[in-house]
């Protein structure tokens, strides 16, 4: 056994708990950003709309999204429930659509899916997790709309939004 003393040990848990709760605040402060940010789309729509103007899709809220960021060389990854509620099986494969900023420019990230496709019996559920190359191609902090979905069963358009994390951050 080694020879730590209560003080060593009473130090170490405090510092534990400093670099815990440093690192919850900036998890929180990062949260906060994005919903500023989206409640600012928001906004935005809404004024468009009262104007008489539509929104774009890309800019349009959507009542949930997924939102798969990384830094530029990483993956993000995400998870999903795809839902059979149909009367017969499914068998089918998952794509994902090519995806677009606010300004119409597209980019087509390598997307992989695990499963890749679903067998899925009436009332079966299947989580799948979805994986998507972030590269230089997407410009940092611009948000690409696009979706996943499994054409062969209705409901399973799942919203996604990809964003290049800035360097640095």
């Amino acid at each position: 056994m080694s020879n730590v003393t209560i003080e060593e040990m009473f130090r170490r848990a405090v510092d534990l708990n400093l670099r815990y709760y440093g690192a919850i605040g900036k998890l929180t402060a990062e949260y906060l950003r994005e919903v500023v940010n989206v409640v600012g789309e928001m906004g935005a729509s809404a004024g468009a709309a009262s104007r008489g103007g539509q929104p774009t899709a890309a800019s349009r809220p959507a009542a949930a999204q997924m939102v798969l960021e990384a830094h530029a060389g990483e993956t993000a990854m995400g998870v999903f429930l795809v839902e059979n509620s149909l009367a017969a099986e499914v068998k089918a494969g998952i794509v994902a659509s090519v995806f677009a900023d606010a300004a119409g420019r597209q980019a087509a990230p390598k997307v992989t899916f695990d499963p890749p496709a679903v067998s899925l019996r009436p009332g079966e559920q299947l989580l799948v997790r979805a994986y998507a190359q972030i590269s230089e191609e997407l410009e940092p902090d611009v948000r690409y709309f696009g979706e996943f979905l499994v054409p062969e069963l209705q409901g399973t358009r799942i919203p996604v939004v990809l964003r290049r994390r800035p360097s640095g951050a």
